[in-house]
């Protein structure tokens, strides 16, 4: 068995995630299956989307950094 290297997923991917999740497209599971993550990186990021937008504007360059 071969050790998966981590991927890492630009800002940009995260955020077509994470608005994709928002819109409700499809179920978790069709949104797991159309991006390739795991259910639990979708709800993170939407929940991260959701926070940064609702954040004062001084707070905002250090939620992006997470």
């Amino acid at each position: 068995m071969t050790k998966r290297t981590r991927r890492t997923h630009s800002p940009g991917f995260k955020a077509n995630l994470a608005l994709a999740a928002i819109k409700g497209e499809k179920t978790l599971a069709g949104l797991d299956n159309r991006f390739e993550v795991h259910p639990g990186q979708i709800v993170a990021g939407k929940a991260l989307l959701g926070f940064s937008a609702l954040a004062p504007q001084p707070l905002r360059p250090l939620l992006r950094s997470i």
